[in-house]
């Protein structure tokens, strides 16, 4: 599946559907100044919304594409069911999760570009959740990313986090809606 693309900052926002995307991107985008994306060292957890931590994720990134979770917010520790912090993304994430997520970060590895991943899953015949996936390229002008900052972010319902952990761990998710969108370089 192709993402669609956004070609500004501001119609890339547009698309953003949740309120923690959203400000995640602005803070990225803030800390962009003009550039095409920071540098890690420029990432201050104590400049970040305290409700927006437990979301976030910074990915170490490997040559052969087994990216590892240098740190991840302890809403991401519930969503998966296992300490998520020094793992690598094969470790969390299994068949088609791990293939889009793999396929998402190698593209803002790529295109040093913003990724929003938007899923409405089935969890049970009366409960979905939408989960939306943000992920920013960190690195130096000009060269590729470093690092990824991510943050995956759950709505819809009450105790959206441990039935949504619960049917993922037995891989019991059905995707009904998949929407995909990167900012063109």
């Amino acid at each position: 599946m192709e993402p669609e693309l956004a070609d500004s900052p501001d119609a890339f926002r547009a698309e953003v559907e949740g309120e923690g995307a959203n400000a995640l991107f602005d803070y990225w985008l803030n800390l962009c100044d003009g550039r095409k994306m920071p540098r890690r060292e420029e990432i201050d957890p104590v400049s970040i919304s305290p409700q927006l931590l437990p979301w976030l994720y910074i990915l170490t990134l490997s040559a052969d594409g087994n990216h590892m979770f240098r740190l991840a917010g302890t809403r991401l520790d519930e969503i998966f069911s296992t300490e998520v912090s020094g793992k690598r993304i094969s470790e969390v994430l299994k068949g088609v999760d791990l293939v889009n997520a793999t396929r998402s970060y190698a593209r803002v590895i790529e295109a040093a570009c913003p990724w929003y991943s938007n899923v409405l899953y089935r969890v049970d015949v009366e409960f979905h959740v939408r989960y939306e996936r943000l992920t920013l390229p960190i690195g130096l002008e000009g060269g590729s990313p470093d690092y990824l900052l991510g943050g995956i972010f759950l709505t819809e319902g009450e105790g959206v986090y441990e039935k949504f952990a619960e049917v993922f761990a037995r891989g019991g998710l059905t995707s009904i809606s998949r929407r995909e969108l990167i900012l063109s370089g």
